[in-house]
């Protein structure tokens, strides 16, 4: 099948699986489930059927991060850095490596980005496939297992993060078919069970760090003992610098529980204290092997300063301000202070984290599909009309995959995407505006 005959199917499962569950939930999320349990489980069977199912039957297509993943974690399973060198200088050079999935790779001359947290999942995944013997014919394996072994360990972690959402609905005496707006959803199957894109893995680690600090009783002296109070803040950091782990951009949100937490100093001091020690053992030993992390700082910073696509604020802020650098600040902080207004107004971690993740999204240099499951995780719990809007709309994002060799999105794509989303977030406010001087 072409790339445009794929695209086509893709865009019409897209709109055809966005309507739908949009109508699912419309008509059952506002009234009380009486078959709670049957529709708990009819949940993740049809989400693990369907993830199963795509990865059983597809191969990535519509990006090849995947080969990077697997590389990195071949190359950590046999005790080496992958921060050290460049899938292209180990070929050069000779240095031990799957030549078959080290040619997939893409930018190929640059070392990994994929932090810590990452780098561990990568070679737990290989060494898992290599107890399996799926690594014994490496032709093979790149042809065919590698992809699906990587899939499917972060379906294991998107399935996971489900169930904690079915959790947390249930605890909140709300309809478990809110949890379908992620399990169910096209662009979140596409992007795991298909793409097999890392994100999932943090996403599922921050939904850990804030259901551990949501937990009932854990700031209620008399509903928790101290001793259970203060594992769980052990916990509650420990998943937070696993997540931080796996894209650093979501240490902010540590500033939304801190301010929960606020009224029991004791807990966060632990919790403060975990995250900070966690994040000292998955980084540390990667600093001490041989090549340290200097060749994943210069990627870092070929991102930051140079990479861009399908940014609808950024070039023009950086335009407009005739510095790159500047508007990254400028935009950085923007996102840091939508997360700061709605924690200090509502005190909703949940509400606070969806802000600042899909904040920081659209004003990003690069956006891309994938980015946006860590705000869309956080729709069933605090629904968002924009960030479901753009769950659709940023499929058209993939028209670059017919001109790849520019790598640059047409006007009309950009107007498609982000039109709507922009309609629906002035909408709001307008609305808000309409009742206030009608009252």
């Amino acid at each position: 099948m072409t790339i445009a005959a794929t695209l086509l199917v893709y865009g019409f499962v897209m709109v055809m699986g966005w309507l739908a569950l949009t109508v699912l939930v419309a008509s059952r999320a506002r009234h009380a489930e009486t078959r709670t349990r049957t529709a708990v489980w009819l949940i993740l069977a049809v989400a693990c059927a369907a993830r199963v199912g795509v990865l059983l039957t597809t191969e990535p297509l519509l990006s090849d991060d995947i080969w990077r993943y697997i590389d990195d974690g071949q190359q950590l399973a046999a005790g080496r850095n992958p921060y050290a060198h460049s899938p292209q200088h180990r070929l050069d050079q000779g240095i031990p490596t799957d030549s078959a999935i080290a040619r997939r790779v893409n930018h190929p001359s640059l070392v990994t980005i994929y932090q810590p947290t990452s780098q561990w999942v990568f070679a737990a995944t290989y060494t898992a496939a290599q107890a399996a013997g799926l690594t014994d014919h490496p032709a093979h394996w790149a042809a065919r297992d590698a992809s699906r072994v990587y899939r499917l360990a972060f379906s294991l972690f998107d399935l996971w993060l489900i169930a904690m959402l079915l959790l947390k609905l249930l605890r909140d005496g709300r309809s478990p078919w809110l949890a379908t707006l992620y399990a169910w959803h096209p662009l979140v199957i596409t992007e795991v069970a298909w793409s097999g894109h890392q994100d999932v893995i943090g996403i599922a680690w921050l939904m850990m760090a804030l259901l551990l600090v949501d937990a009932r009783g854990l700031f209620d002296p008399a509903g928790e003992s101290m001793g259970r109070g203060l594992r769980r803040a052990v916990l509650a950091g420990g998943a937070m610098a696993l997540a931080i782990g796996v894209k650093p951009i979501v240490a902010p949100i540590a500033l939304a529980l801190c301010w929960h937490q606020r009224r029991q100093p004791r807990r966060l001091a632990v919790a403060a204290v975990t995250c900070g020690a966690t994040l000292g053992l998955l980084y540390a030993p990667f600093v001490f092997m041989p090549g340290g992390i200097d060749g994943m700082r210069q990627t870092i910073s070929a991102f930051v300063n140079t990479w861009s696509f399908n940014s609808p604020v950024h070039e023009p802020m950086t335009a407009l301000l005739g510095s790159r650098r500047a508007a990254d600040v400028l935009l950085a902080g923007a996102a840091v202070g939508a997360m700061l207004f709605v924690t200090f107004r509502r005190d909703d971690p949940y509400r606070a984290s969806l802000v600042y993740l899909f904040a920081a999204l659209l004003l990003s240099s690069t956006v891309h599909p994938w980015y946006l499951l860590w705000a869309l995780a956080f729709v069933p719990l605090r629904f968002s009309a924009a960030v479901w809007v753009f769950s659709l709309t940023i499929a058209f994002s993939y028209e670059v995959l017919m001109h790849a060799e520019t790598w640059a999105t047409p006007r009309w794509v950009m107007i498609a995407e982000y039109a709507p989303v922009a309609l629906v977030l002035l909408a709001g406010p307008l609305l808000r505006l309409r009742r206030t001087r009608f009252a």
